[in-house]
């Protein structure tokens, strides 16, 4: 034979039925009876001589996308044997992206992602003092998305008020924020940046909605990366505690990491395990350590740091200065192998990833959360091509399930079929 004889998308649940008349016209010339209703397909494959049974074949715990195409094929007809095999296509299918029309959309499509229902909002706070006004309330963390600074500084604070972040421009909610606020019966807003970042009528708006408000804010992206640590310490006891972190027989103290304020790609790879561990980002300029981190470093005795990004990043010389006694730099030649550095040293065993565009922020920004929850690292590309050193990561560590952040703007086309062939030979 060797022929096709039926073709089908898959179900929600990855499954394929083939109910195709070819099917009962292969029964029909193997058993010389006619095939009527569902009696007759029973009838028909018992009386077929053993030699001659059609068996169907799947790979073992291979999961198939919704919408993928699987062809049925004969495919083996030595010895009188028939054998149908499932066969899943490459598709794009394979390669899931989230992402909404604007950067505020793209925020709640990751918020729902985290969050099914309004009971799972804020159920897993932890270490919030009584006297917090956000304990025991749902809350969200609302950051300006026109700029990358207080979004991902953010994430050191989602373990403990287990919240998304969303995006605002600054101004107003837009009406997707807005319904979210609504349908998950939102109940108080940490509103991240000065006032400058977050307009106050915005505040007093949620407020007026009955909302609890709490804003941490300093005098720049600086200031407002050290009020976030503040707050962490806060939380745990006026201290930043030491965060030991065993992977891959490589032992990982630290009680924060620090990352360039100039540019969002070093602390959007750390914003995955800083969401995971609550640890704060501290923002550093890339020739100066700016005195509010200094202020941070010093107040809360931070002794050991993970400095995420090379020289270009963060130069030797303010390396030196950061008055941290044990500091490790993890980076590599470029932001996207900076990336899979860390991906490497936190997420040794992950078997999925999330990529991102290496060269635009505002799809990503609140994707450390989400990464958090599935444990899985934020891995950068370039928009075109897939960078090659991410696919051979992909490939050379098993990971089978791989998600864009972001449209095809931030993350092309080419790139996510490119992604698929790379999962399809991971999964061999």
């Amino acid at each position: 034979f060797g022929e096709a004889i039926a073709t089908e998308k898959t179900n929600s649940n990855g499954e394929a039925t083939f109910s195709n008349v070819k099917v009962a016209d292969l029964l029909k010339y193997l058993s010389d009876e006619a095939i009527e209703g569902k009696d007759d397909y029973e009838d028909a494959f018992k009386e077929i001589k053993l030699p001659f049974r059609a068996v169907v074949t799947a790979a073992e715990g291979y999961a198939v996308p919704v919408g993928q195409t699987i062809t049925a094929n004969i495919i083996n007809d030595q010895n009188g044997e028939i054998v149908i095999e499932l066969i899943p296509s490459a598709s794009t299918d394979l390669v899931k992206r989230i992402y909404g029309d604007t950067r505020f959309d793209t925020s709640v499509e990751v918020a729902e992602k985290l969050y099914a229902n309004a009971n799972e909002l804020g159920a897993n706070q932890v270490n919030l003092p009584e006297a917090d006004p956000l304990n025991g309330k749902k809350t969200v963390i609302l950051a300006n998305g026109m700029d990358f600074p207080d979004a991902l500084t953010a994430n050191g604070l989602v373990k403990y008020y287990d919240a998304p972040i969303l995006l605002t421009d600054g101004n107003k909610l837009a009406p997707s924020v807005e319904k979210f606020i609504k349908d998950y019966d939102v109940e108080g807003v940490i509103i991240l940046g000065g006032t400058a970042a977050v307009n106050p009528a915005l505040e007093s708006a949620l407020e007026k909605q009955g909302l609890t408000t709490t804003r941490l804010f300093g005098d720049n992206r600086y200031g407002t990366s050290a009020a976030v640590a503040q707050r962490i310490a806060s939380l745990n006891g006026g201290k930043l505690p030491m965060i030991d972190v065993k992977e891959a027989n490589v032992d990982t103290k630290f009680q924060a990491f620090v990352a360039s304020g100039m540019d969002f790609a070093d602390a959007l790879v750390a914003s995955v395990p800083a969401a995971i561990y609550g640890a704060p980002i501290l923002l550093t300029a890339p020739n100066a350590v700016p005195a509010e981190t200094t202020k941070v470093i010093n107040d809360y005795k931070v002794v050991s740091g993970i400095v995420v990004g090379g020289d270009a990043a963060i130069t030797p010389a303010t390396y030196t200065n950061l008055n941290i006694a044990t500091k490790e730099r993890i980076y590599g030649e470029n932001r996207q192998l900076t990336s899979m550095r860390v991906a490497e040293r936190f997420f040794p065993q992950a078997g999925s990833a999330f990529v991102a565009g290496g060269l635009r922020f505002p799809d990503a920004l609140v994707g450390g959360a989400l990464s958090a929850e599935k444990e899985a690292p934020i891995l950068l590309s370039n928009s075109a091509n897939l960078t090659p050193a991410v696919k051979d990561y992909i490939v050379k560590h098993k990971i089978t399930d791989v998600v864009i952040l972001g449209g095809t703007n931030a993350v092309s086309t080419n790139v996510q079929g490119q992604l698929n062939a790379a999962v399809l030979e991971a999964s061999k």
